[in-house]
């Protein structure tokens, strides 16, 4: 957790990934201009450092990235600010891409459902196993293809108080 801390602004992860692709430069335009120049070349040069010092990026005796660790995972049902302003810049992102994407290329979806509270750990729990099975089934291991991001929520709508019992307290 103390390590995300340092990593949790959304594009972090998403040169991580770039780094793994064939077309990788380590040009700080290129890879703001692969981002849709949603960050500067001055916070992808400093990313980058941020990455290496963590050890997470590493350099080939020639010189060039690689990517040393691959597996980074933030804790689950542990509250961090870290984490919320990550996952609410993925969200900022997921608004932007339904103006700026081709639904060729986008899929979003919602649904309001009813749920009993008993079961939204078990719930939580499936979303999480989709996550991990769709990575393994979808997410590329050789270098290549194109960065995308998957944003699955679950949340509440509704308070566990009535309005009549909040309004008599």
């Amino acid at each position: 957790l103390n390590e995300f801390e340092y990593i949790s602004d959304w594009y972090y992860l998403a040169i991580k990934q770039l780094i793994k692709t064939k077309e990788f430069q380590e040009d700080y335009v290129w890879i703001s201009k692969k981002l849709k120049s949603k960050i500067t070349p001055a916070k992808a040069k400093s990313a980058i450092a941020t990455l290496i010092k963590l050890g997470i990026l590493d350099r080939r005796k020639s010189g060039a990235l690689y990517v040393k660790r691959e597996s980074i995972e933030s804790s689950n049902d542990i509250p961090s600010a870290a984490i919320k302003g990550h996952h609410k810049q993925m969200m900022e992102r997921a608004i932007e891409a339904v103006y700026e994407e081709d639904v060729s290329v986008r899929q979003v979806n919602s649904m309001s459902f009813r749920i009993d509270p008993n079961l939204v750990d078990a719930a939580k729990e499936k979303v999480l196993q989709f996550i991990y099975e769709f990575n393994d089934e979808y997410g590329m291991d050789k270098a290549g293809g194109e960065l995308y991001q998957l944003n699955v929520q679950l949340f509440g709508h509704t308070t566990k108080e009535s309005v009549k019992d909040k309004k008599s307290n």
